[in-house]
C-alpha cells in the first residue's frame, strides 16, 4: 500500500493537469470567439454610424474630418475593446488598389495590404489575421450602406486574450497551492511512512539478533497466560522443540502433553508458591521433541500482572540444559570411577583441602594407619583423623622441596608391625595437599643388602684396577707392535718398488744382446757365414730358440711393471668383437700349427664394444698361448663369444692338462706357475694369466677360470659393452 502512494500521486497531479488544461483551452476559446464576436459587432456598428453621419453631415467624405470623427468615436467607445482597435475607411475600386480615407490605432497600412486583409477576410465579416509585423490580430469589414466605403477594424489577439490569461494565472495559482499542499501532504505521510519502516526494521533486526542469541546460547522465551490457559514461545523455543513456529499461541494441553510424565506438571507449576507468592521460579523439566527426543530445560520466570486486565502471567527464559545434565552425569560417573580407582591401587591414598578436612582416602590408607571407615568419613577434620590414627615408630623427614611455588616433603616412617612406609606430600593449587604413602620394607632390606655388596664391590674395583693397569701395559705393547708394523710395510713397500724399477731396468738391459744373440743365430742359420752341419744348425736353432723365449719373458716383465706402475693407460673406442677376435687368433695361429692343434671360433657379427682394442687383443693372445702351450699335440683350443644386454662374453677352452681345484685361487698372480708332474716341462714366465686378469680390470670386467685335472680348461672373460 506504501508503495502506491507514490504512483498514486502522480496520477493525481496527472489528472488535474490534464483537467485544467482542457479546461484552459476550452475557456481560450470562448474567449477568443467572444472578442471575434465583439469585433464583428463593433465593425458593424461603426459602418451604420459611418453610414447615418454621412447623410447629416457632408464634410466627412473627406480623409481629415473622417479621420477627426473616427478617433473621438474610438475614444467614447464604451467597450474596452472599442478602445483599442485600429481602422480604417477605404474607397473600394474594382480595377485597383482601394483608397485609403482614414486609418488610425496603430502605424500607417499600405492599400495593398489592406486589399489582402480585406480579400482574406472573404466571404466573413470578422476573423483572423496576420500584421504586417506577422503578430496575429482580430479583423472585421464592413460596408458602410450604400456610400462604396467599407469599414476595417482590427484587434491586438494578445490584447484580446488578456482576461483570459488573467484568468488562468489565477486559477493556475490556485490549482498549484493544492497541488502543492496535497504533494505536501503525500510526502510528510511518506516519510511518516519511511519513519514506521525503519523503526519496524529495527525492531525486527533487533527481534532477530535476540533470536540468533537465544539459538546461539540454547535458550527460548516463553510467556504463559495462566487465567487463558495460552502459552507464547518465541521461535527460537519452537526450534529448540524442534516445532514449525507459529503466530498463535500454544493450547495449556499441547505444552502439557510434551512434558515428561515423571516430573512436575504445568496444572502444579500453576498452584505453587513461586506463583502465588510472586517469586522466581527456577525448574527443571524433561520435554519431548518433535524427534521423539527427551531434552531437558531449565525454566527461570517470574510472575506478573497485566496492567490491562489485571490477569496473571508468568514470562520468562528456559534453557537446554540437557549437555549440562550429561556432563554432571559423566563427572559422577567419572568421581565413582576415580573413587574405585584409587581405592584399588597399592599405595596409601589421602586428599585433604584447604581446610584441612578430609576430601579422599583409600583403603589401603585406613589399612595402614589404622583408622576406621567412620573417622576417616568425608568432610573430617585432619587432626580428628590423625588422632585415631596408630603413630608411627620412627619419622624421618627425608627431603623438603618447593616445586612450581607449591612446598613438597618426604617421609619415611616405621610402623610398630615393622613396615616402613615412604609419604610423598605436596601441596595442591587449591591449598590442600595430597599424600601418597609407599610400603618400602622391601627396599629399606635392599639397602641393607646394597651395603654388603657395596663392600665387595669395592674389593672388585681394586682388583679390576690391577687388571686395567696389566691391560694398559698390553696396550702399549700392541702400540709399539703396530708401529714397528707399519715401519715394515713401508720399507716392503720400497723393496716392491726397487723390485720393479730393478725388472724394468733389467729388461731394457736384456733386450740388446738378446737381439744381438738371435739376430746372429738366424743368420748362421741362413749360410751367410757358411754352410753348417747338421749338429751345429741344432745348435743355433737351440740358440734362436731360447733368446726368443728370453725375449718374451722380457717384454712381459716390462707389461707387468707398467701396469703394476700405473703407467699403462686405455685408449677405448668402439671396437667390433670378431675383428678382436681374429686379431687374437691370427697371433696364437703359428703357435697353433706347430703344435698341430686345431683353432676354432664363434664370433658375434656386428656387435660392438668399447675398450682399448689393443688391450683386449693382448689379454686374448696370452689365454690363447697358455691354452696351446698346456693342450698336447692334435689336441682342440676354441676362442667363443657371446653377448648380453650389458656385456660381452669371450670363452677360451682347450683341452689341456687341467689343473686341481684347489690351485686355482693361486692363478693370476705374477710369476705364479702349477707344479705338478704334468706341467714341469712347459716352460713359462708366469706373467701371461696375471697380465691378462690385469689388463681385463682395467675394463671393469672380470676373468674366472675353471678346470679339472685332465678334462681341461675354461677362462670367462667378461667385459663391459659400455664404457
Amino acid at each position: 500500500m506504501r508503495a502506491s502512494v507514490a504512483p498514486l500521486l502522480i496520477l493525481y497531479v496527472a489528472a488535474v493537469a490534464f483537467a485544467a488544461t482542457g479546461l484552459f483551452i476550452s475557456s481560450r476559446n470562448e474567449t477568443a470567439s467572444a472578442a471575434l464576436a465583439t469585433i464583428e459587432g463593433l465593425g458593424e456598428k461603426l459602418a451604420l454610424r459611418i453610414d447615418a453621419a454621412l447623410t447629416r453631415r457632408s464634410d466627412l467624405a473627406s480623409g481629415p474630418a473622417m479621420t477627426r470623427w473616427l478617433d473621438d468615436a474610438r475614444a467614447h467607445a464604451t467597450e474596452p475593446l472599442g478602445r483599442n482597435i485600429r481602422y480604417a475607411v477605404l474607397q473600394q475600386r474594382p480595377d485597383s488598389a482601394p483608397t485609403i480615407l482614414a486609418q488610425g490605432g496603430g502605424p500607417p497600412l499600405s492599400a495593398d495590404w489592406l486589399r489582402a486583409s480585406l480579400q482574406s477576410l472573404s466571404g466573413k465579416r470578422a476573423g483572423m489575421i496576420a500584421m504586417p509585423d506577422g503578430s496575429p490580430a482580430l479583423a472585421s469589414a464592413w460596408p458602410a450602406g450604400d456610400s462604396g466605403l467599407t469599414v476595417w477594424i482590427s484587434h491586438d489577439h494578445a490584447l484580446a486574450l488578456a482576461p483570459w490569461r488573467a484568468h488562468v494565472n489565477s486559477f493556475a495559482m490556485l490549482l498549484i497551492g493544492a497541488t502543492a499542499l496535497v504533494v505536501g501532504f503525500a510526502l510528510f505521510a511518506k516519510w511518516q511512512a519511511r519513519r514506521g519502516d525503519v523503526a519496524e526494521d529495527t525492531c525486527e533486526r533487533f527481534y532477530d539478533r535476540v533470536e540468533s542469541a537465544l539459538e546461539s546460547g540454547r535458550c527460548g522465551l516463553w510467556d504463559w497466560d495462566i487465567e487463558a490457559g495460552e502459552i507464547h514461545l518465541s521461535r527460537s523455543m519452537y526450534d529448540m522443540l524442534g516445532l514449525p513456529p507459529r503466530s498463535s499461541p500454544l493450547k495449556f494441553s499441547e505444552v502439557e502433553s510434551h512434558i515428561h510424565p515423571e516430573d512436575l506438571s504445568l496444572a502444579s507449576v500453576a498452584r505453587s508458591e513461586p506463583i502465588i507468592e510472586g517469586r522466581p521460579i527456577d525448574h527443571e523439566f524433561r520435554v519431548r521433541t518433535a524427534a521423539e527426543e527427551w531434552i531437558w530445560l531449565r525454566a527461570l520466570a517470574r510472575t506478573i500482572k497485566d496492567s490491562a486486565d489485571g490477569s496473571l502471567r508468568v514470562t520468562g527464559i528456559a534453557i537446554d540444559v540437557t549437555a549440562r545434565r550429561k556432563m554432571m552425569s559423566e563427572i559422577e560417573r567419572a568421581d565413582r570411577r576415580l573413587r574405585d580407582a584409587v581405592d584399588q591401587i597399592s599405595e596409601a591414598f589421602v586428599l585433604w583441602d584447604s581446610d584441612n578436612r578430609l576430601v579422599l582416602c583409600n583403603a589401603k590408607f585406613r589399612e595402614l594407619n589404622g583408622v576406621s571407615l567412620e573417622s576417616a568419613s568425608q568432610g573430617a577434620a585432619y587432626k580428628d583423623v590423625m588422632a585415631n590414627a596408630n603413630p608411627p615408630l620412627v619419622s624421618l623427614e627425608q627431603e623438603v622441596a618447593t616445586v612450581d611455588g607449591r612446598g613438597s616433603r618426604r617421609i619415611e616412617t616405621a610402623l610398630a608391625d615393622g613396615r616402613w612406609l615412604q609419604i610423598s606430600e605436596r601441596r595442591t593449587e587449591d591449598g590442600g595437599f595430597v599424600s601418597v604413602g609407599t610400603e618400602i620394607t622391601a627396599v629399606k632390606r635392599q639397602q641393607d643388602q646394597l651395603i654388603d655388596s657395596e663392600r665387595r664391590l669395592t674389593m672388585m674395583i681394586s682388583d679390576l684396577k690391577r687388571s686395567r693397569q696389566a691391560l694398559e701395559a698390553q696396550a702399549q705393547q700392541f702400540a709399539e707392535l703396530a708401529e714397528r708394523y707399519l715401519e715394515q710395510k713401508s720399507e716392503a713397500e720400497s723393496a716392491n718398488r726397487a723390485k720393479l724399477k730393478f725388472l724394468a731396468n733389467m729388461s731394457h738391459e736384456l733386450r740388446t744382446p738378446l737381439n744381438a744373440i738371435i739376430g746372429f743365430s738366424e743368420l748362421m742359420m741362413s749360410g751367410v757365414f757358411g754352410q753348417l752341419n747338421q749338429r751345429h744348425r741344432e745348435y743355433c736353432k737351440h740358440i734362436g730358440d731360447s733368446g726368443l723365449f728370453l725375449l718374451r719373458f722380457v717384454e712381459d716383465v716390462l707389461e707387468m711393471s707398467s701396469i703394476e706402475a700405473g703407467r699403462r693407460t686405455l685408449n677405448r673406442k668402439p671396437t667390433s668383437v670378431d675383428e678382436t677376435i681374429q686379431e687374437a687368433l691370427m697371433r696364437a695361429q703359428g703357435d697353433a700349427a706347430l703344435k698341430k692343434i686345431s683353432l676354432t671360433s664363434e664370433r658375434l657379427s656386428g656387435a660392438l664394444f668399447e675398450v682399448d682394442a689393443l688391450a683386449v687383443q693382448q689379454a686374448l693372445s696370452h689365454l690363447l698361448t697358455n691354452a696351446i702351450k698346456f693342450t698336447p699335440e692334435g689336441g682342440h683350443v676354441s676362442l667363443r663369444a657371446r653377448k648380453t644386454e650389458r656385456e660381452v662374453l669371450l670363452f677360451v677352452e682347450d683341452t689341456g692338462i687341467g689343473m686341481p681345484r684347489e690351485a686355482l685361487a693361486n692363478l693370476g698372480r705374477p710369476f705364479e706357475q702349477i707344479e705338478s708332474q704334468f706341467s714341469k716341462a712347459y716352460r713359462g714366465s708366469g706373467l701371461g694369466l696375471a697380465i691378462a686378469r690385469s689388463l681385463v680390470e682395467m675394463h671393469g670386467g672380470t676373468l674366472r677360470i675353471r678346470s679339472a685335472v685332465n678334462h681341461g680348461t675354461i677362462v670367462r672373460v667378461c667385459l663391459p659393452i659400455a664404457a
